[in-house]
């Protein structure tokens, strides 16, 4: 099971393409959780609303 800070570090190699700074210096991420097992929850957000790579953060994340 990952820790908190293990699974914030491996977040920190989540870049946003347009300001080139991870998502977590970014105050991106909100929330990680580590319940039993080999599950994590994250709560991010997105730049924007609109923000054009939601799709591609959500498989970056799944990835890190």
């Amino acid at each position: 099971m990952a820790s908190e800070q293990e699974v914030l570090e491996a977040l920190k190699t989540v870049f946003d393409p347009e300001i080139g700074i991870n998502i977590v210096d970014l105050g991106l991420v909100y929330a990680v959780e580590t319940p039993t097992g080999d599950s994590v929850k994250v709560a991010f957000t997105l730049t924007s609303p609109a923000c054009p790579v939601g799709p591609m953060r959500q498989a970056q994340l799944d990835q890190a």
